[in-house]
């Protein structure tokens, strides 16, 4: 029915020439004929506005309807109709990426257009990693200053093979996954596999204090993921107390009532919850109390040059000491050096993470390993890491 009264009013605003077709899901597509790039700006703005005045009534709740457009030119240069479709999708994730409920008009010749593109490739080279089971998964090891804690505690990370074997490194493929939809695939994957090899390992589970795995805020866009989870938690058989989801600060704000219920729901089975990133953001403490959160990370932009710049040591001490008055574990990430260690363990942060403490490694190594040798690996490379 939403569709049918979102093609309506699209329509509405179209000459009978023109030529509206729904592509899929939510997407519609339109030709406007004899039509210059300014005019069909204009025309665009129209169905814009159009659909940002329509309350979409259902089972008694009104919804309120928004929508981003992409416009590119149809000339004689356009290399044909796979290309124009490139485009135009670019224009509209374009669109999206600059707040949404707008309009982005494209020549083909943009530069912001060559950007895109080139990320927007990485939709089907991750896509295709999938299929051919190029991901794997290493874990980063994370400690308490005096290197003794109670239990085993790491992080897990994504990696990814190209065909000839070697390694992307994730800077190159998660920002195009985020952006393209391909970041909850990612997350479901890791999930999927990370309580599989736990499952498979009982003496490194019991070992085990916490698994921390990272969550996009792209997954709490769709309605079937804490069932996917809650599933997986059941079908393997791990303890959900074993496990902590880690979710960044922008992403808990920005879906704050989906994360809200994803929590809840989690965290009744007995899984903890990490705020990554913290203070990137900048956001209103206020929605930390809405929040089953036990921990904080605070963001390693902070930390890496907590040394040598007297506001950022600043700034970690005042989130540290936000995360103390709401009896919250503090974690520091990017420790990479034995005075900025120091520093932190006088600040009193309760949990370190860095190439000081721990470079990743493979998780099938570490789940291969006797938990008392990891401990004295870690131990020996705080000593000797500089």
């Amino acid at each position: 029915q939403l569709l049918r009264q979102v093609s309506d009013i699209i329509s509405k605003n179209l000459r009978e020439a023109d030529i509206l077709a729904r592509l899929g899901g939510d997407e519609f597509g339109i030709i406007l004929q004899n039509c210059d790039l300014d005019t069909a700006h204009h025309v665009a703005e129209k169905v814009r506005a159009s659909l940002d005045h329509l309350v979409f009534s259902w089972q008694q709740t009104s919804h309120t309807i928004s929508c981003s457009i992409g416009v590119v030119p149809i000339t004689a240069e356009s290399a044909g109709i796979s290309a124009l479709m490139k485009a135009a999708d670019i224009a509209c994730y374009t669109a999206k990426d600059s707040g949404r409920n707008r309009v982005c008009v494209m020549s083909m010749d943009d530069k912001q257009m060559a950007s895109q593109q080139g990320e927007m490739e990485w939709h089907n080279r991750i896509q295709t990693a999938l299929q051919d089971n190029r991901f794997f998964l290493e874990c980063q090891i994370i400690t308490p200053p005096t290197g003794r804690g109670k239990g085993l505690r790491y992080e897990v990370l994504i990696r990814m093979r190209s065909p000839d074997g070697s390694v992307v490194p994730p800077s190159a493929f998660l920002p195009p996954a985020e952006r393209y939809g391909m970041a909850s695939r990612i997350d479901r994957w890791v999930i999927e596999n990370v309580l599989e090899k736990l499952s498979s390992a009982p003496r490194h589970l019991d070992a085990l204090e916490a698994c921390h795995i990272n969550l996009s805020g792209r997954s709490f866009d769709q309605t079937d993921f804490a069932d996917f989870v809650v599933g997986r938690f059941h079908h393997y058989g791990v303890p959900a107390n074993k496990i902590c989801f880690e979710i960044t600060e922008t992403a808990a704000v920005h879906n704050l009532l989906e994360v809200q219920a994803f929590m809840k729901r989690l965290s009744d089975m007995g899984c903890s919850f990490a705020l990554d990133d913290f203070g990137s953001g900048l956001s209103s403490f206020g929605y930390l109390r809405r929040l089953p959160v036990s921990c904080l990370k605070i963001d390693g932009m902070f930390v890496r040059d907590i040394v040598t710049c007297k506001t950022d040591l600043a700034m970690v001490r005042a989130i540290h000491d936000i995360g103390r008055t709401m009896d919250m574990i503090t974690v520091a990430e990017y420790v990479e050096s034995e005075d900025a260690a120091s520093l932190l363990k006088e600040i009193g942060v309760d949990l370190l993470q860095g190439f000081w403490v721990h470079r990743p490694s493979s998780l099938d190594d570490i789940l291969g390993t006797e938990p008392s040798r990891l401990s004295e690996k870690v131990t020996h490379l705080k000593l000797h890491t500089t």
